[in-house]
């Protein structure tokens, strides 16, 4: 998936404010989770990050740190440690890109050597195209308490974002991710 395709997608599942308001949110809390999906341009791009792919277009184009899936954040900009990419958090852990495979996975961030907690992606755009179902899935659980409730739709979702992923090897991850 590309980085345009992600960002439509994205806007694409914005919960209606007045969902949002029947759930009890205040006017504030309704701007700023309906924010968390929206990817902002940049005023002045980013050149040469040595990001590559969507994931590398992505953070030179736009400023995805507003974007919030479940436990997962995106960076403001890329960060590098050793030879790979910090991209954003979930949690307190660490969202990352290995530059040798363009594999993504979340490593642990207090870990003295590097603890691989769970693997996301086989690349960048496999994961761009996993986040797009949890995210419209965990936006309308928000409003939704059937949705929410439903073991079934969870799995079903879980099941879309490990075949976007790339596989099984990625399952742990969205399950955590969607809470099923």
């Amino acid at each position: 998936m590309n980085v345009s395709e992600f960002k439509k997608g994205l806007e694409g599942c914005v919960p209606d404010i007045a969902d949002l308001a029947k759930v009890g949110l205040l006017s504030d809390e309704i701007d700023q989770f309906r924010r968390s999906f929206f990817i902002l341009g940049r005023e002045e791009s980013l050149k040469e990050l040595g990001l590559p792919g969507q994931l590398g277009e992505l953070f030179e184009r736009y400023d995805p740190s507003h974007v919030e899936i479940g436990m997962l954040r995106f960076g403001l900009k890329p960060q590098k440690k050793n030879s790979n990419w910090v991209i954003g958090q979930v949690e307190a852990d660490l969202l990352m890109l290995d530059m040798v495979s363009g594999e993504v996975y979340v490593e642990d961030f207090s870990a003295v050597q590097k603890h691989i907690l769970w693997r996301c992606a086989t690349n960048g755009e496999s994961f761009l195209a996993a986040l797009l179902p949890a995210a419209c899935f965990l936006g309308r659980c928000l409003h939704d308490e059937i949705l929410a409730d439903d073991e079934h739709r969870r799995k079903s979702c879980v099941d879309a974002c490990v075949i976007a992923a790339g596989g099984e090897p990625y399952r742990p991850f969205y399950q955590m991710l969607i809470g099923s």
